[in-house]
């Protein structure tokens, strides 16, 4: 009865062990806030949405949107309110805008003088989910 006691109290450590090591290894987790910069006469906005949705502030907003006419619109909205958007019927621009997702990271740009979008960078990536 001993050893099954033993033995019991040894699988309980090993799993105890193993769950906390599981949660140790979860992985990188980016935390990058809504950012909106003017320079050169180009607007620039990156971010990560999931960071915008979660972060502590009600005022980060960031995304993506296409519609069946092949037009894109992307947003963006940083912590003090300050906001950007542009549009483009760039094929390759609304084709990087339809593959924008929850675990994504944006870099888009458009000239100060105008709302069309200039270039868009999309990053799907694990360390972007929360």
């Amino acid at each position: 009865m001993k050893a099954l006691k033993t033995r019991f109290v040894t699988v309980a450590a090993v799993v105890a062990l193993c769950a906390g090591s599981s949660l140790a290894l979860a992985g990188l987790v980016r935390t990058d806030p809504v950012t909106i910069t003017l320079s050169g006469g180009t607007y620039t906005a990156v971010g990560s949405l999931n960071s915008a949705r979660y972060s502590s502030d009600t005022t980060q907003d960031m995304g993506c949107l296409t519609d069946s006419s092949g037009l894109a619109e992307c947003w963006a909205q940083d912590a003090t309110g300050r906001y950007v958007a542009c549009t483009s019927t760039s094929s390759a621009f609304v084709h990087a805008a339809a593959s924008v997702g929850s675990a994504s990271n944006l870099n888009f740009q458009f000239p100060s003088t105008s709302g069309t979008c200039k270039y868009l960078a999309v990053s799907n990536d694990s360390g972007n989910l929360h």
